[in-house]
């Protein structure tokens, strides 16, 4: 919850009557709708304990209903912590001996989390097969003497990791993320950081954040600027001493961030020291980003491994064209973020951000094809949860069939991350082909003339505070494809034509207007179809295959043959001029003129096909001689058929038809 929900909820308990909204926009110093938006998110969290916001007109907002749970929530930090499961308890315990650094008594324990003393030695216990039984905390030891008490020793990096683990499981990571995002207070995360014995300054921290985002020129995935956030938090609070072995001995992979870079941090307790420095880089090296960039840090042997998913995706049909550069760069960011997570035992983040992405055959390729050469090179062992973050941006880029249509610029934004904000932009390039996708970005980046800049429609975002000068679309999470595609669709039924749209639509009418023959001439246009093929197209199949492309009914497709064969028999045509061969008849079995062109590369071979209905009016042949007419007089529209790709062909028809002789 955001630090200024929580003072509106201390301002109206703390109040004996109704209060006004402005007289709450004046104590915050804040505007009058950001306080109805407070107000809203407070309508549906205050349920949830018991209270409600109760609303009188001219008096104000109260808050009414049961306040017992939400006055136990105020009260204090070991409400909250007494309130954790047993399993959650055993982490804030973990994370309070890891952090002590001293041998700490059952009563401390005990009285900090409001439990007994020997519901702390039963704990103790838990403790013990958590560290024994976990990757993460496998390097340290729970010593326990009578008398003196208990501590958890071993390796400083080590230590950090089990409280990296242990704080990401009792705090709400994206409530915590967007606090930081958002440069906010949270009084309820204060408390937690106090109690566990963290002295480092809150705004120095966030400060140290937004320096490292601003050196390395990137945003970090949500979930990963938490990391970032309370490794920062502990590492400040307690540095290591000068003679502490900080990584607890070295690692398989090298940090792909710069020892440079790091010392180049305004952060005094990290710069002096290499062992910190160290550290850093090989947490730097190992988080996420927010957006897609060409400053990617990316592990030197990455490319290849790339390559090989490719090749593996293409033999298993995953995939039907080659990576693009960028998903190319994307997919040696993630790929290199997995590797150094695993290898630094540093938490990573379990998220699914597939929901109704297909999985198995994409994701058991690419984990065959990385298995065993990362774990040969890095001794990790990737799992089919590990390469979830490569398979989704793949599956993304898949090209798939469109359905819905609408001329607009759209901006996506989320504050979960670059995976997410990607996976929301493949399902609107899928099923809303003419939507524009000017870019994904971070929740930092929505600000008002960054929307300007890049001359965007619409903001598609997971973010709730959204700018109010631009219509957008808010994303309810979890993500799931069809409720976001029927939720969208309705959105884009009710937002009024843009100027963009209009404009459009009024040259498209220009252009049709343009086009001095008839529907007949829309027709061949529109129908033209262009084939390619890797084989040798034997003489006596020609016609059958011709037949098999412009008709799908097999009667049909036998007497266009028997008609088209006729005509051959009064001679073949072969343009010697053009290099073209041409084949062309009437027959009954077509109902509209028709028109296509077939390339065989081995040994290159250019046929051309007309054909027309028994029945065929004087425009119909019209619009089909344009083009023979074009063998002829048109040299840039023959070498196109020869040379040119589909969309220059189709340039080149358009040319010719529209503008006749």
């Amino acid at each position: 919850m955001k630090h200024r929900q929580e003072q509106i909820i201390k301002l109206l308990l703390g109040s004996p009557d109704y209060v006004l909204a402005q007289e709450i926009a004046a104590r915050l110093n804040t505007g009058e709708r950001t306080v109805f938006r407070d107000l809203n998110e407070l309508s549906n969290f205050l349920p949830l304990l018991g209270a409600k916001l109760e609303k009188k007109h001219g008096k104000g907002i109260r808050i009414g209903g049961d306040l017992t749970r939400l006055m136990e929530r105020q009260a204090n930090l070991r409400t909250y912590m007494s309130s954790l499961s047993p399993e959650l308890r055993l982490y804030v315990e973990i994370i309070y001996l890891c952090n002590a650094g001293r041998k700490v008594q059952n009563s401390e324990l005990a009285a900090l989390l409001r439990i007994s003393e020997s519901c702390m030695s039963n704990d103790l216990a838990g403790i013990g097969e958590i560290l024994s039984g976990n990757d993460v905390f496998g390097q340290l030891v729970l010593e326990r003497k009578r008398s003196y008490g208990i501590s958890i020793d071993g390796p400083v990096w080590y230590k950090r990791m089990a409280m990296l683990h242990g704080l990401l499981k009792i705090v709400p990571v994206m409530e915590l993320g967007k606090t930081i995002v958002r440069k906010d207070n949270s009084s309820e995360f204060e408390k937690i950081k106090n109690a566990l014995g963290f002295t480092a300054d809150t705004k120095k921290v966030l400060d140290s954040v937004y320096e490292i985002e601003a050196q390395l020129n990137c945003h970090f995935a949500l979930y990963d600027l938490v990391l970032l956030f309370c490794y920062l938090l502990i590492t400040i609070s307690h540095p290591a001493d000068s003679g502490d072995d900080v990584i607890g001995g070295g690692f398989s992979v090298e940090p792909v961030v710069s020892e440079s870079l790091v010392r180049g941090l305004p952060i005094p307790s990290i710069s002096r020291s290499k062992k910190e420095v160290y550290c850093l880089q090989c947490l730097l090296s190992s988080l996420e980003p927010a957006q897609q960039s060409e400053n990617g840090f990316v592990l030197p042997e990455i490319d290849g491994y790339i390559s090989e998913i490719e090749q593996n995706l293409f033999l298993q049909h995953c995939i039907d064209e080659k990576f693009t550069a960028e998903l190319r760069n994307l997919l040696g960011i993630l790929l290199s973020t997995v590797i150094c997570k695993k290898a630094f035992k540093i938490p990573h983040n379990t998220y699914d951000y597939s929901m109704t992405i297909p999985i198995q055959k994409t994701g058991t390729t690419i984990l065959k094809a990385l298995y065993e050469p990362i774990k040969k090179k890095f001794g990790v062992i990737l799992t089919l949860a590990d390469v979830e973050l490569l398979r989704v941006p793949i599956r993304a880029a898949s090209p798939q069939n469109t359905v819905h249509t609408r001329k607009i610029r759209v901006l996506v934004a989320c504050v979960e991350g670059i995976c997410l904000a990607r996976l929301i932009a493949s399902v609107i390039r899928i099923y809303y082909p003419d939507i524009t996708i000017v870019d994904t970005v971070g929740e930092i980046d929505v600000a008002p003339q960054f929307i300007k800049n890049t001359n965007v429609d619409v903001l598609i975002t997971t973010v709730d505070d959204a700018p109010d000068s631009i219509p957008h679309f808010l994303v309810t999470m979890p993500f799931r494809q069809e409720s976001f595609r029927r939720a969208f669709s309705g959105f884009l039924a009710d937002l009024p034509r843009t100027d963009r749209e209009i404009m459009a639509e009024k040259k498209s009418e220009e252009e049709k207007s343009e086009i001095r023959n008839t529907k007949a001439t829309v027709q061949v246009f529109n129908n033209f179809t262009i084939t390619e093929i890797d084989r040798p197209l034997k003489d006596k199949r020609i016609t059958a295959f011709l037949s098999e492309l412009i008709l799908q009914e097999p009667k049909a497709q036998q007497k266009l043959k028997q008609d088209f064969d006729k005509r051959e028999e009064k001679g073949s045509v072969y343009l010697e001029i053009s290099d073209i061969r041409l084949f062309h008849c009437r027959s009954s079995a077509i109902t509209i003129p028709v028109a296509g062109l077939v390339r065989s590369k081995k040994p290159p071979v250019t046929i051309l096909y007309l054909a027309a209905s028994d029945n065929a009016n004087h425009d119909e042949i019209g619009a089909l001689s344009l083009i023979t007419t074009g063998l002829i007089e048109s040299p840039d529209f023959v070498y196109s058929l020869n040379h040119e790709p589909a969309d220059e062909i189709k340039k080149q028809l358009f040319k010719l038809i529209t503008n006749p002789a």
